[in-house]
């Protein structure tokens, strides 16, 4: 029988994220998030960029508050690099903003960030778009490539009738 390794301080630290893209019909007084009409189940775990852990590594010193995740997008392209600001293919929000989240701390080992778009949030709103990524950013500007992390997952149609919610969540743990 293996010994467990003792825990020490030089352990290091491992930052997972998982995430849920979910599409909502509105109800019939118009009510956004109202029945699910496609859900990507849970996702993940996503790749933090560059960008992200210069992001992270700012947060542990206590420095550069500015650049919190505090954004998000959904797009149509795959997963993105290590090395890039932006989502593949991510969707231009009517505004050339992305959407702002509502965040949370759950526990004490994961951070949740909570999205959601309405069908007149992106400028396509005639037609139907397949999405099949989602990331967090920095900076609210579709012009500042400030990604995070993201992730591609299984497709999903998000029609011009219909409203768009992201849950993100990162969980820290030790190695």
């Amino acid at each position: 029988m293996a010994r467990k390794k003792k825990k020490t301080v030089g352990d290091g630290l491992v930052v997972r994220g998982f995430y849920r893209v979910a599409v909502y019909d509105y109800g019939p007084n118009g009510e956004p998030n109202y029945r699910i009409a496609s859900d990507s189940g849970i996702c993940g775990p996503n790749q933090i960029t560059n960008i992200g852990y210069q992001n992270i590594a700012y947060q542990i010193a206590g420095s550069n508050a500015a650049s919190l995740a505090s954004y998000a997008a959904v797009g149509t392209g795959t997963t993105p690099a290590s090395n890039t600001g932006g989502l593949p293919g991510e969707i231009v929000q009517v505004s050339n903003n992305r959407g702002l989240c509502t965040l949370s701390i759950s526990g004490s080992n994961t951070v949740q960030w909570v999205a959601s778009w309405g069908s007149s949030s992106f400028q396509s709103s005639t037609s139907a778009v397949v999405i099949q990524n989602a990331g967090l950013y920095a900076f609210s500007q579709t012009s500042n490539q400030s990604l995070i992390c993201g992730k591609t997952y299984a497709t999903q149609t998000w029609a011009s009738n219909q409203s768009c919610a992201l849950t993100y969540q990162m969980v820290l743990s030790s190695a």
